[in-house]
């Protein structure tokens, strides 16, 4: 034990043994927790959860795995729930591949940049989901930003299509002609964004060759509006972690109160 010590404090390493044996121990302690949760129910659902995870393989762990994930995993389970309707997982997985193929259509593809402004409903986690799957760089706007602030971060990102709740729009942000901008809740008539997803071929979306980028606008109280990437998850460890220290559990139902566009 003297010898391994103190080659440990030589090298600044551990020997492989000794890596190999904290190496399983961390995947037990991953397993324990994700089982725990119900993330893995080992005997009851395997076909299931194998698939499940291999859409997270696939796509990686990110809210268009996720959410692929849980297509897979509770097709019929709900998903979303807002002041206009209830989704399944089946049923979002349908209407953000159609936007997503739509997106494309329209000139969105990896890496290019879309603004996104909108308060907390099932339309801004479509276009979430929708423009991880294009592989989009997803700007989410702040909605306490003012139109000048608006047109500002538009100018300095250059987003080439710009997502919005009506009251947002209708507040008139000076915006470029040649922007795209699409309503994603209005009061007063079916938002673009629902007429973008009917009209959106059905047909699953292809993994795209990056992953999308996610990027949250700062509110601006002190200064202009900055840009702040939000970093990409590299695996179920991470999801592990957070389920040992919070107690969440698959099937739990969660009131989001907070602006999403925050976390």
């Amino acid at each position: 034990m003297a010898t391994t010590e103190a080659t440990t404090k030589a090298t600044g390493t551990r020997p492989d043994g000794l890596a190999q044996v904290e190496r399983r121990e961390n995947l037990l302690n991953q397993g324990f927790h994700l089982v725990r949760s119900g993330v893995l129910a080992p005997g009851l659902r395997v076909h299931r959860d194998v698939g499940a995870i291999w859409q997270l393989v696939t796509w990686g762990p990110s809210i268009a795995g996720g959410y692929r994930a849980s297509a897979v995993r509770a097709p019929h389970q709900t998903a979303v729930v807002d002041d206009g309707r209830t989704l399944t997982f089946r049923e979002l997985d349908d209407r953000t591949n159609r936007l997503a193929n739509t997106l494309r259509d329209l000139g969105v593809d990896v890496g290019t940049p879309v603004g996104l402004m909108c308060r907390n409903h099932g339309g801004l986690i479509e276009a979430m989901v929708a423009l991880a799957k294009v592989g989009a760089t997803t700007l989410l706007f702040n909605s306490g930003l003012s139109p000048a602030q608006v047109s500002a971060i538009v100018a300095e990102q250059r987003p080439a299509l710009f997502l919005a709740d009506q009251e947002f729009l209708d507040k008139e942000p000076e915006l470029p002609s040649t922007l795209r901008v699409l309503s994603t809740w209005s009061d007063d008539g079916p938002p673009g964004l629902a007429e973008l997803v009917s009209s959106g071929d059905p047909a699953k979306a292809p993994v795209p060759a990056k992953p999308g980028r996610t990027v949250v606008m700062t509110s601006g109280t002190t200064s202009t509006p900055k840009g702040a990437r939000r970093p990409q998850p590299h695996g179920l460890s991470e999801a592990a972690s957070l389920l040992s220290v919070i107690p969440l559990r698959t099937g739990d139902r969660m009131m989001v109160t907070t602006p999403i566009f925050h976390t």
